[in-house]
């Protein structure tokens, strides 16, 4: 969880855009790419533990001198 609150603040003043698609938060960063977080709850459900899945795709439309 600290984890997934570090990326989401230090991206929110770079963001070109965020949504939600199912269940996967997407955000897009200026000269960074794609940043996808999913989020899975244990079974059986338990408030106290979710499993997050963080994956950033860099842009092949960005580059070093960007």
């Amino acid at each position: 969880m600290n984890q997934y609150n570090l990326i989401r603040e230090s991206v929110s003043q770079f963001l070109v855009r965020d949504g939600m698609v199912a269940d996967i938060q997407t955000y897009s960063v200026k000269d960074l790419g794609n940043i996808y977080i999913s989020v899975s709850e244990a079974v059986p459900y338990d408030p106290l533990r979710k499993d997050y899945t963080i994956q950033i795709m860099g842009d092949k439309g960005i580059t070093v001198y960007n």
